[in-house]
């Protein structure tokens, strides 16, 4: 059974909780930590605002340990993110879900010969998925699948244009392919 699979079994039989998102408020380091990244404070106080449960951020080692483990650099503001929040626990006002780093280490990433792929999100509980491809250099490209991990679309060239995508264009990430 895939995560999205579960993800499908537990939403349909269990209630989700939804966790305010004071954390940020009582862990001032943070914030800090999000000045980085002007897009992921962004996405932070798009879900804040919409009250959208999410789990615990990750440390920087569990992070740096992904990274070595899989010989990859994760891009600054995915890292960013996953500092702050480690995925959300449903599904947002758009229908998009974000993955937790066990569930993209353990069934959504794929090692190819030119990149690693990384899917990091999904939408419908996977009618269609978000792909990010690492490939040497530090190049980035961004694809939505569908559920077969077929390709639908090229959406850039970087998780910040995704992110850019999520916050101010998000139906271009759920329109019909």
């Amino acid at each position: 059974m895939t995560v999205c699979h579960r993800l499908l079994y537990l939403t349909y039989w269990e209630t989700a909780l939804i966790i305010d998102f004071s954390i940020l408020q009582q862990n001032p380091s943070i914030m800090t930590t999000l000045t980085n990244s002007g897009l992921v404070h962004q996405v932070l106080t798009f879900w804040n605002e919409k009250g959208l449960a999410h789990n615990e951020g990750l440390s920087a080692a569990v992070l740096d340990s992904f990274e070595q483990k899989h010989a990859i650099q994760l891009p600054e503001s995915f890292r960013q993110l996953y500092l702050a929040t480690d995925g959300t626990e449903v599904m947002d006002a758009h229908e998009i879900i974000f993955d937790q780093l066990l569930s993209i280490d353990q069934s959504y990433l794929k090692k190819e010969t030119e990149y690693v792929s990384i899917v990091f999100a999904s939408f419908r509980l996977c009618q269609y998925m978000y792909q990010l491809r690492l490939k040497h250099g530090n190049e980035q490209e961004i694809y939505i699948l569908d559920f077969f991990f077929k390709e639908l679309a090229y959406l850039g060239n970087s998780f910040d244009t995704f992110l850019e995508v999520y916050l101010h264009e998000p139906a271009e990430l759920t329109r019909k392919f």
